[in-house]
């Protein structure tokens, strides 16, 4: 028998932790000051926390699904979070 590569999506909590992971990796970014790392981070972490809370879709490519929706929604945070950035920066320098 094969092994299940959906075996980690299985475990009860993995998508809670996914989500913690996230949070503290994007919060650390923030306290550190490092906008790039941050507004990269967002494109990066939350179309992979998207697998996640796609594999709870039992569809064919629930976890597919999931990455697109967390892609989209990765990109407009990190352009929502480059505008703050630049505004606070113009305010600042005003």
């Amino acid at each position: 028998m094969a092994p299940n590569p959906r075996i980690s999506y299985d475990v009860p909590g993995t998508c809670a932790e996914e989500f913690q992971a996230t949070d503290e990796a994007l919060r650390h970014l923030t306290e550190t000051g490092d906008r790039d790392q941050e507004i990269a981070a967002y494109k990066v972490l939350y179309p992979a926390y998207g697998t996640y809370a796609g594999s709870y879709i039992f569809i064919i490519g629930g976890p597919l699904i999931g990455a697109l929706v967390g892609h989209l929604w990765g990109r407009a945070k990190a352009r929502s979070q480059r505008k703050y950035y630049e505004q606070m920066a113009a305010q600042h320098a005003a």
